[in-house]
């Protein structure tokens, strides 16, 4: 069972099954290491000590060492021991970068249980009796995470990536770049429209040195008047030296227009001049130029909630949701 593995807009897996993306959450279908670490901690505390405040702040050091949510982190059973009570805990860890079973099990040296009410007085060498951390066991499984939405977004039930993650009323953008507040003088009514990702290489017979600012401005512009979209939309990835001149590796976000699709976006490019650039080079034998060359275009499409601005002569406060909001000055 260990090698089922969830359908995208479902996690868990394994033995546990896999339970549908709840909402405001996406899961994507990549597996990812999740340890479950089980352990005893003799508490030198009576059952009666144990009490719901005790047990909280117990289950918060516990979660906050090992870096997981509170909900992690499962008391299995509490047994009245000599000396003590024994409390038997697991907690569920998915570790971060590099991190491995035993940098996790590495972790519980860092809960502070100093703290408890033992009820005992201070031992010879001067100190309160402390908490015992034994039989440390882990198992490491794959699993579908769940994954939440951005704040300030939500998403239905069974959703794949984070670009099912669609900002709330008063706010703009989604998916992996986040919501933010809808700004003043503009309203974001939460109804998502579709932007258009285009990537693509130009290849552009200069020198490095003759891309300049005042040369890369206007690329830039070109672009953006070409595509129909601000200059702040076009990126300029990174520049790279090769034979014959440089490549410039080019992202424009475009909002299309009306019945506009991607298509129609990369058709646009077909009409980017770039027959000004300082080529250095004489007219070829057909007395035109070196031009440069378009190449590698791919576009992604997601869903986002725009930004809208409020009509001329009128006002309206961050976070506003519609038009109506927008009040004549």
């Amino acid at each position: 069972a260990a090698d089922c593995v969830c359908n995208a807009g479902f996690y868990g897996g394994g033995e546990g099954g896999c339970e549908v993306c709840p909402l405001n959450s996406f899961c994507a279908g990549a597996p990812v290491e999740v340890v479950e670490v089980s352990f005893s901690v003799l508490l030198p505390i009576t059952e009666a000590q144990f009490n719901e405040t005790v047990e909280l702040r117990y289950v918060t050091e516990i979660a906050e060492s090992l870096g997981v949510p509170v909900e992690n982190v499962a008391i299995v059973s509490v047994t009245v021991v000599e000396g003590g009570i024994v409390i038997e805990t697991e907690v569920s860890v998915t570790p971060s970068g590099d991190e491995d079973a035993e940098d996790v099990v590495s972790k519980l040296e860092d809960v502070d249980l100093s703290w408890l009410p033992t009820g005992e007085s201070e031992s010879e060498g001067g100190e309160p009796p402390r908490a015992v951390i034994q039989n440390v066991t882990t198992t490491v499984t794959e699993v579908i995470a769940k994954q939440e939405c951005p704040e300030h977004s939500q998403s239905p039930p069974g959703s794949t990536s984070a670009a099912d993650c669609v900002c709330n009323a008063g706010f703009y953008g989604g998916g992996e770049g986040g919501c933010e507040v809808c700004p003043l003088n503009s309203f974001c009514a939460g109804a998502p429209v579709e932007v258009v990702e285009v990537s693509f290489s130009v290849l552009l017979p200069i020198t490095e040195a003759q891309f300049n600012e005042t040369v890369e401005l206007r690329y830039v512009t070109e672009i953006a008047e070409s595509l129909g979209v601000p200059v702040e939309n076009v990126a300029i990835v990174s520049v790279t030296v090769v034979e014959g001149g440089i490549v410039i590796e080019t992202e424009v976000s475009v909002t299309p227009s009306g019945d506009e699709d991607a298509e129609d976006v990369v058709s646009k490019l077909e009409d980017v001049d770039l027959s000004w650039l300082p080529t250095g080079e004489s007219e070829s034998e057909g007395g035109e130029p070196p031009r440069a060359v378009i190449q590698n275009v791919t576009t992604t499409v997601t869903e986002v909630i725009a930004k809208q601005e409020c009509p001329e002569h009128s006002q309206s406060p961050p976070g506003s949701t519609s038009a109506a909001d927008c009040v004549c000055n």
